[in-house]
């Protein structure tokens, strides 16, 4: 039963014994003084009880308000590490081609020696050039030079393990990292990403005698011994094999000695 209708009952009981039931002791004042303290007491009894339900009510509706804002930071703190991951992820990423860019593999180089001092992996560094793409910009406008990068860096990414990387290391040239245990497997990654570009077919007339994007591709085989070695030193030794792969004729592989 509600307290309120309990307290009201008993309020009724009194002042009907009160008035109805005859007694000595107490004068027809007395009585009626009893009745009249009788009700303010019910009546303070019952205000009390709902001044304590309406504070009851208040502090329901400010838990309510404390969970929903609550809430709200948590939303707005999954956002915010939301943003922040994407804005580290664009400090690392090639805004034209979605590459890797440089910072990002300075990053996964201390990575990648990590991994060869504990694990003893072999490391391919390969450098990729697109042959003659100055003649794309000069003939078909940068916008063209553009949308043929970023279908070659689709296509290496294609070609690649999910935890190796693409990286745009200069204009139209392109550093990859790819785990191999030999110069087989080497010469083997190289050339998918080599055939991978010229998959593409995209034409290209300034490019004799092949008429569509090439690549000519540089791998080094980096082992445990040269890990003493630089980053600059294992990145000249992909570049000296894309350069004899430049000299060999274009659209060709060729692995540093």
């Amino acid at each position: 039963m509600d307290p309120r209708s309990v307290l009201a009952l008993a309020a009724m009981i009194g002042i009907w014994f009160l008035v109805a039931v005859p007694g000595t002791e107490l004068t027809a004042e007395g009585r009626a003084d009893l009745v009249i303290v009788n009700l303010v007491a019910v009546c303070a009894s019952l205000a009390g009880h709902g001044l304590l339900e309406l504070a009851a009510i208040r502090n329901h509706v400010h838990v309510r308000k404390i969970m929903q804002l609550r809430r709200r930071a948590d939303a707005n703190m999954q956002e915010l590490a939301r943003v922040h991951r994407r804005l580290e992820e664009t400090a690392r990423t090639d805004p034209l081609t979605g590459a890797r860019n440089r910072l990002r593999l300075a990053e996964d180089l201390r990575t990648a020696r990590g991994r060869m001092h504990r694990l003893g992996e072999g490391l391919g560094v390969v450098a990729l050039d697109l042959d003659r793409f100055k003649q794309v910009n000069d003939l078909r406008g940068h916008l063209a030079g553009d949308s043929v990068l970023k279908a070659v860096v689709g296509a290496i990414q294609a070609t690649i393990r999910a935890d190796e990387g693409v990286y745009r290391f200069g204009g139209e040239e392109f550093l990859i990292l790819i785990r191999v245990a030999d110069a087989t497997e080497l010469r083997a990654a190289c050339e998918r990403s080599r055939s991978a570009v010229s998959g593409l077919a995209i034409e290209h007339l300034g490019n004799r005698p092949h008429d569509v994007v090439t690549a000519s591709v540089g791998g080094a085989l980096i082992r445990n011994a040269d890990l003493a070695a630089s980053d600059d030193e294992w990145f000249a030794r992909a570049d000296a094999a894309l350069y004899a792969a430049k000299e060999g004729g274009r659209n060709r592989v060729e692995l540093a000695a």
